[in-house]
């Protein structure tokens, strides 16, 4: 699924706050909440997030 197509959904769905659930190198599972959906995400999703 491409970033437009998630952005798109979360919009549909008028979804208040998203929760990214990742794994880091080290094998440590780590969540990034974001509340109000902002244009930071759609760098998020195209870019990634560094830890």
């Amino acid at each position: 699924m491409s970033a437009a197509n998630v952005l798109k959904f979360i919009k549909e769905k008028e979804a208040e706050f998203v929760d990214l659930r990742f794994t880091d190198p080290r094998g440590k599972t780590s969540t990034l909440n974001n509340g109000c959906f902002n244009s930071l995400m759609k760098g998020m999703l195209n870019e990634g997030v560094f830890f």
